[in-house]
This record gives structure tokens, C-alpha cells and sequence, in this order.
């Protein structure tokens, strides 16, 4: 019944448009703080893993995705440390945990990437034990992806993800 690939798609471009407000509100204008900025954009990326559970595999990796950009759209340089590094690792727990119990590889993918990404910034800028606390989580999600699933949910795709893991 439906178009269900017309819902999906409408359903994450109202919510890219509320993250891309968010943004606005914050970047463009100076309306509202970075810690409201950053909670909106965490609050998008939650609105999409709920909204991932009804249209699909491609809302959750899109919220991984935008939940692991909220830190360099909301003035990455006022971020606490600690704070910095505990958000990113929840987003990276958070992508695994939905790759995990959908079994959607791309929702794996997509928290690998953005933990390499910021595993790499952080060797950039010289913060190693930040670097060092990205690659263990990057591991134990690559753990947590080679968990046995039944013959009928194993997938093409999955064992991509699992590829991507490190070893």
C-alpha cells in the first residue's frame, strides 16, 4: 500500500530540513547557543533512528552520518574535551547498537566511517589518547558486527560491514 520509498524520502528531508535549521538558527544567524545548537542536532539524528525503524536502513545511516557532523556545525573549538569525545563515542555506540539489531549494514558502515573521521582529526590535532578512545570503540563496534546471525539475516552487505572492521 503506498509508496513507501515516496515516504521514506519525505520523511528524511523534513527532518534534514529541521537539522539544517538548527544549524541555521546557530551558524547563520547567532540565535541560539552551541549547546542548544548541538542538542538540536542530536535531537534530529535521534528523530531519524526513529523514524529509520519505519522507512528503512537509509535513515539510520543518514542519522549516524548527521549526528557525527553536529560537533563542526556547532563550533567544534567550544566543545569541551571530555564532552567532544564522549559524544562521539556514544554516536559510534549508538550506529553499532542500530547496525546491530536491524542488522543494516550501512548503519555499520556509517559509524565506522565517522569514527575514522574523527579518529583521524583528533591524530591531526595531536590529541592522542581522544584518537586511542575512537580506534577502541571502532573496535569493539568491529566485535560487536561479527556476532553470529542466523543463515536467513546474514546478508552480502553484512559481511561488507564486517570487511570493514578492524582486524
Amino acid at each position: 500500500p503506498g509508496h513507501p520509498l515516496a515516504a521514506a524520502m519525505c520523511a528524511g528531508a523534513g527532518m534534514v530540513a529541521f537539522y539544517a535549521v538548527s544549524w541555521a538558527a546557530y551558524g547563520l544567524y547567532g540565535l541560539i547557543g552551541w549547546p542548544l545548537a548541538a542538542t538540536l542536532l542530536a535531537l534530529c539524528a535521534l528523530g531519524l533512528i526513529g523514524l529509520s525503524f519505519l522507512h528503512g536502513q537509509a535513515l539510520g545511516a543518514l542519522a549516524v552520518m548527521a549526528a557525527f557532523f553536529a560537533p563542526p556545525l556547532t563550533n567544534i573549538a567550544v566543545w569541551p574535551d571530555s564532552a567532544l569525545t564522549l559524544y562521539v563515542c556514544a554516536v559510534g555506540t549508538t550506529g553499532f547498537a542500530l547496525a546491530w539489531a536491524r542488522r543494516w549494514a550501512w548503519s555499520a558502515a556509517a559509524a565506522f566511517l565517522g569514527l575514522y573521521f574523527w579518529f583521524a582529526a583528533s591524530v591531526a590535532a595531536d590529541e592522542v589518547w581522544r584518537a586511542l578512545a575512537l580506534l577502541c570503540f571502532a573496535s569493539v563496534g568491529g566485535v560487536v558486527m561479527t556476532a553470529p546471525a542466523s543463515a536467513s539475516e546474514q546478508s552480502d552487505d553484512w559481511r561488507l560491514a564486517q570487511a570493514l572492521a578492524p582486524t
